[in-house]
């Protein structure tokens, strides 16, 4: 497959998301109000994304990248919410490609946690 494909994410619906944002984006109307939380769009497991190959036809996003691990979340939050934390599968594994990036670092070799270091002067 060569070209740029219609990519189609998951949305999540959680009680602490937003009413607006997301829908817009997506180009939905939401009468109801029902809260659109999160967008999901790669291959996590809890929803794959799938990619329009002709008009109408969709096939899951791995079956054409095979076992890349990817997810980019777009987010409407209306309440504050905690950090969150995500264990590593296997923490001896550190080195496999894409697990270990600048701006990160292993906090009780638990869990890879996003440092962000910001001047506030």
């Amino acid at each position: 497959m060569n070209g740029i494909f219609h990519l189609r994410g998951r949305v999540k619906h959680y009680d602490w998301g937003g009413t607006i944002f997301i829908p817009g984006l997506l180009g939905i109307e939401n009468p109801e109000k029902q809260p659109f939380a999160e967008y999901w769009m790669g291959t996590h497991h809890l929803g794959v994304s799938d990619v329009e190959i002709s008009e109408g036809h969709y096939q899951p996003l791995p079956e054409i990248t095979g076992t890349i691990e990817y997810l980019f979340k777009a987010q409407e939050v209306k309440q504050m919410l905690s950090i969150q934390v995500h264990p590593l599968k296997n923490p001896l594994n550190l080195n496999s490609p894409g697990r270990i990036k600048k701006g990160y670092r292993l906090m009780r070799q638990t869990a890879i946690i996003k440092t962000i270091i910001t001047n506030r002067n």
